[in-house]
């Protein structure tokens, strides 16, 4: 067997060639879409509420992977300087070529040495990667593969008769093995925009996979876990996208598509698709309309308390789409009146108290199960939000139904982690919501109150949010 050899610029040639010689050229690689449309089985809809009576209307529709299609693909070029590989086995199943190749439009890859009328397998694959890609286990063609596969694995396998009286030619058009998802955050049905999307998330999902080269086929390594959407452009827009989310994982149609909290138009809500059918080698579009209405604040009140006990009012005139209390630094409980009823049985404690004296104990927690100060999450006290940039650490969310939300982050508003997520009251410390009434064509009153205990503070706004026609 011949040792590892590179494809330098020099060799990269499309002409020239000698008999005997085969030429491979990378075409690029399936996108895994194709001309047709697909079949009305194929096309999935959802409707997910958001709010009261807002919903949002969701369609993933996939396409048929090339393998199992006969409809013509449509084929993307590789970027350039993405790495590949090409490994050549003779018909005993042994290595005789394993050539790793920077892609560069336009151009071929020659191997020479090869045996004139013999049969030869081409295994060409990468992972999309300008630095790296992976290298192959396993001695003989029947035992070979790539272990811990954890990017875009692109593949392909073609058998070829090297010709004596002119060079082989070889084209070649990887296929993704794993699945593809791309969501789309659209909310121009009202003009409106898309303020927040926080650690949004695909499942089930798997940490890599192990591919054999000589069928294809695949063992998925470790657990179900879930795969982060990232969004790469468009919030505070009226449409945003996301990067296309990669997903190693067997077929199955019980997927999940999850938000914790998003913003649009000024509404916040979470958002969860379940029973998602999502199929290896698949690439998806998930598209998400958002018939949210732009809203206004009204009533808009300033609180900047400082170790009170005597409750501050906010007055809100009427406001036909509920109330919005923003937080934006918080030491360390506190509760709200709305209309002669508390919003919840006890004060709302986002604190670990400090001794066993303490009257209050802890009972928030975000919905994942983690809280403050348990070695994760730093304590409430520490964490900063901003008024101008629209950012706060705790929002309340009273609907125009009476239905009450509660959101937190668990980072300030300018580091790396912030997002509101949502949160749950901790019902072993006797926490929980009244059923609260808001006026949509009357004037409310809210109060905003603190138990005294040690250093005190609270500071934020609190507005009526009123439906009105968007401005774009």
């Amino acid at each position: 067997a011949l040792g590892l050899a590179g494809c330098s610029a020099a060799e990269n040639l499309t002409e020239g060639s000698n008999p005997g010689d085969v030429i491979v050229s990378l075409d690029g690689s399936s996108s895994l879409k194709t001309t047709e449309t697909a079949s009305a089985d194929e096309i999935k809809k959802f409707t997910i509420p958001f709010g009261d009576d807002m919903v949002v209307n969701a369609t993933l529709q996939p396409t048929p992977e090339i393998s199992k299609s006969t409809k013509a693909a449509v084929m993307s070029p590789l970027d350039a300087g993405v790495k590949y590989r090409v490994v050549v086995y003779n018909s005993s199943g042994v290595v005789v070529k394993d050539m790793v190749c920077t892609y560069a439009p336009g151009t071929a890859v020659p191997i020479t040495g090869l045996d004139v009328g013999a049969t030869y397998t081409f295994v060409v694959y990468s992972v999309n990667s300008t630095s790296s890609v992976p290298t192959v286990t396993g001695t003989t063609l029947s035992v070979a593969k790539l272990s811990s596969v954890s990017g875009d694995l692109m593949y392909f396998k073609t058998q070829a008769t090297v010709s004596g009286s002119s060079a082989t030619k070889i084209s070649v058009t990887m296929q993704h093995m794993f699945s593809q998802i791309t969501s789309y955050f659209n909310a121009g049905s009202f003009g409106g925009i898309i303020n927040a999307v926080s650690a949004p998330t695909i499942s089930p999902n798997r940490a890599s996979a192990d591919v054999k080269l000589a069928d294809s086929s695949v063992v998925y390594n470790g657990s179900a876990t879930t795969a982060s959407v990232v969004l790469s452009s468009g919030l505070g827009t009226s449409s945003a996208v996301s990067s296309p989310t990669l997903l190693i994982n067997p077929a199955t149609s019980t997927g999940s598509f999850s938000i914790p909290s998003i913003t649009v138009n000024n509404s916040t809500s979470s958002v969860n698709l379940s029973n998602v059918k999502i199929n290896p080698r698949y690439k998806y579009d998930l598209k998400m309309n958002f018939n949210i209405p732009c809203t206004q604040a009204v009533g808009t009140g300033m609180i900047d308390g400082d170790g009170f006990a005597k409750p501050l009012t906010v007055m809100a005139p009427a406001a036909d789409y509920g109330f919005v209390f923003d937080i934006y630094y918080l030491d360390n409980s506190f509760n709200m009146k709305i209309n002669g009823t508390q919003l919840a049985v006890k004060e709302l404690q986002f604190e670990i108290p400090s001794n066993f004296l303490d009257p209050l104990k802890q009972n928030v927690r975000f919905a994942d199960g983690s809280y403050w100060q348990d070695g994760t999450v730093p304590s409430i006290w520490t964490l900063n939000g901003s008024a101008s940039a629209g950012k706060p650490i705790l929002r309340v969310v009273i609907s125009k139904t009476g239905a009450i939300s509660l959101y937190g982050s668990k980072a300030s508003y300018n580091a790396a982690g912030y997002g509101l997520l949502p949160l749950t009251l901790r019902s072993d410390q006797g926490q929980s919501f009244n059923t609260v009434t808001w006026n949509i064509s009357g004037s409310n009153t809210v109060y905003i109150s603190q138990q005294q205990i040690n250093v005190t503070k609270i500071t934020g706004a609190g507005y009526g949010s009123k439906i009105i026609t968007c401005p774009n």
